[in-house]
């Protein structure tokens, strides 16, 4: 029995059967150049940019997953291309819609140097939300100079 990820077929005019006519998943060519462009992005992010270590994962996290779902090639995709990515977003929290278009911003535009194909794309507006004052009461606990000891 094979391994999984192979299956049997056929070879030349004899039909003999062969095993390893494809490869898995993960050890296709083109798997194999995303990952090392994933590895240099992320290099990009914490030299380049010097970004901290979680925004960094956050943004490793978005670029796999739209590696992972687009039907086109990422690295040469068109305007098109992410719109239609985009659009699967739409339903989701606008954090969420405006995390991925942050890391695609900062891989298309700073990465790839391909603005053009990120350019025009909104980030969405995020509900306003004031910050509560504390009351006179908690002002004045907060407020109390600490006495020296003698």
């Amino acid at each position: 029995m094979g391994l999984p990820g192979f299956e049997p077929g056929t070879s030349g005019s004899g039909g003999r059967s062969e095993e390893c006519v494809r490869k898995p998943f993960n050890l296709r060519m083109e798997n194999r150049e995303n990952e090392r462009i994933i590895e240099d992005f992320k290099n990009f992010l914490i030299i380049d940019r010097q970004l901290g270590e979680r925004t960094v994962e956050r943004h490793l996290l978005e670029i796999r997953r739209f590696f992972e779902n687009s039907d086109f090639d990422p690295i040469n995709a068109t305007k098109a291309d992410v719109r239609n990515y985009l659009m699967r977003f739409r339903g989701w929290s606008t954090y969420s819609y405006a995390n991925m278009l942050k890391t695609l911003r900062i891989f298309y535009r700073d990465y790839l140097g391909r603005k053009e194909v990120i350019d025009g794309f909104k980030f969405p507006n995020h509900p306003f939300k004031p910050k509560k004052l504390p009351s006179k009461r908690a002002s004045r606990i907060l407020s109390i100079p600490e006495r020296a000891s003698s």
